[in-house]
C-alpha cells in the first residue's frame, strides 16, 4: 500500500478500529486509550461515547503510529502522564513516571514526621514525587534537585500547571557532588538511578528513549544509596525521615549497607515492614544514628527503602 493510500484508509477508520490498531503496537490499554484521545483531541473520560466517530486526522494519526512502532514511549508523544491522580507534563528530558513509584508517595504521606514539613526531593525529574506530596499534604513546602537543566524546566512547568509554584522550588544540583540547597528539611525523598549497566542493555526498546543518566548507576546500581547515607543527616532537622525507591532485588544489599548489622537482628512486622534495627542496637556512627526498613509494592516486591533518625 502506498503512502497516500494508507492515509486514505486511516481517514475512514472509526475510533474503535484505530484503537484496535494502536493496541497491536502498545497492548497496555490505558496507554492505547491515551494515544487515541490524543489523536482525536478528545478527553480521555469521554472516549467510550466516541468509538463510532471517524478519524479525520489521517496524516497525523499515521505519523503517531509510526513513532509508536519505532518504540517511542506513548508519554513522549502525548507529553503527558498520569501519576497519583494528576496529569504531569513530560518530555525526553525526564523519566516517565511509573505507577510503581506511587508507593513511594503513598508511604511518604503516611510517614510524614511533622506538620507543615519541608521536603527535599533529590533526582526530582518531572517533579511528580515532590509535587504530589505538596498537593496531598497541607502546609508542606519543598525543594526539588536535579542535575539536568532540561528536567528542572519540566518540573517548574508542572509546578505552574498544578498551582504549586509558590510552595515548590527547583534547583540544579548533583547528588554525587555539589547539592547547593539552603536550609534544612524534615523529609528527604529520592528516586535515584539504580539500573546497572548490564541491566540497561537488556531493557525494552522504549526505555532507551529515556535519559540514561536518570536510569543507570555504577557500583551495581548502588552508588546513589551509598551517597545518601552520608548526606541526608546533614541536610535535615532533628527527627527526619527519608524514603527512596529501589530496584527489584536490591533490598538485601541495601540492608547490609544501611544497618551494619548481621541478619540475626532483622525481623518482620506486618505494620512496619522489614525493620532492621534490633532492640538496644544502633548502627555504627559512620552510618548515622538511624533505623531502616523496606516496603513492598502491590506485587510484593520490596520497592521503597525507608530510614529515619533515632532521636
Amino acid at each position: 500500500m502506498n503512502r497516500s493510500k494508507k492515509y486514505e484508509v486511516l481517514n475512514r477508520m472509526t475510533a474503535a478500529a484505530l484503537f484496535k490498531e494502536i493496541q497491536t503496537i502498545i497492548p497496555v490499554r490505558s496507554d492505547a486509550l491515551d494515544i487515541l484521545a490524543f489523536i482525536m483531541g478528545a478527553e480521555y473520560e469521554k472516549l467510550s461515547s466516541l468509538m463510532s466517530v471517524n478519524i479525520e486526522q489521517d496524516e497525523r494519526a499515521a505519523g503517531i503510529l509510526n513513532r509508536l512502532r519505532e518504540g517511542c514511549p506513548p508519554a513522549y508523544i502525548t507529553n503527558r502522564r498520569h501519576f497519583y491522580g494528576r496529569e504531569f507534563f513530560v518530555n525526553e528530558n525526564v523519566l516517565i513516571p511509573r505507577y510503581e513509584t506511587e508507593i513511594l508517595v503513598e508511604k511518604a504521606i503516611e510517614l510524614t514526621p511533622c506538620e507543615n514539613p519541608r521536603i527535599l526531593d533529590l533526582c526530582t525529574g518531572s517533579g511528580c514525587i515532590l509535587l504530589s506530596l505538596l498537593a496531598e499534604i497541607k502546609g508542606a513546602s519543598g525543594v526539588g534537585v536535579d542535575i539536568s537543566p532540561g528536567a528542572l524546566e519540566v518540573a517548574k512547568e508542572n509546578s505552574r500547571r498544578l498551582g504549586l509554584a509558590d510552595r515548590a522550588e527547583f534547583v540544579q544540583g548533583d547528588v554525587l557532588g555539589n547539592l547547593n540547597v539552603r536550609g534544612r528539611f524534615d523529609m528527604v525523598l529520592c528516586n535515584p538511578p539504580y539500573v546497572t549497566e548490564q541491566e540497561y542493555e537488556s531493557l525494552e526498546k522504549s526505555v532507551m528513549y529515556e535519559p540514561v543518566q536518570a536510569l543507570v548507576a555504577a557500583d551495581e546500581g548502588l552508588l546513589f544509596y551509598k551517597k545518601l547515607i552520608d548526606i541526608v543527616p546533614d541536610l535535615c532537622n532533628k527527627n527526619w525521615v527519608a524514603l527512596a525507591e529501589i530496584g527489584a532485588g536490591q533490598s538485601k544489599a541495601l540492608s547490609g549497607i544501611y544497618s551494619g548489622f548481621s541478619a540475626d537482628y532483622e525481623h518482620k512486622s506486618p505494620e512496619q515492614g522489614d525493620l532492621s534495627a534490633g532492640s538496644g542496637h544502633k548502627p555504627p556512627k559512620t552510618y548515622g544514628d538511624f533505623e531502616h526498613r523496606f516496603y513492598c509494592d502491590l506485587s510484593g516486591i520490596k520497592r521503597v527503602l525507608f530510614w529515619k533518625s533515632w532521636s
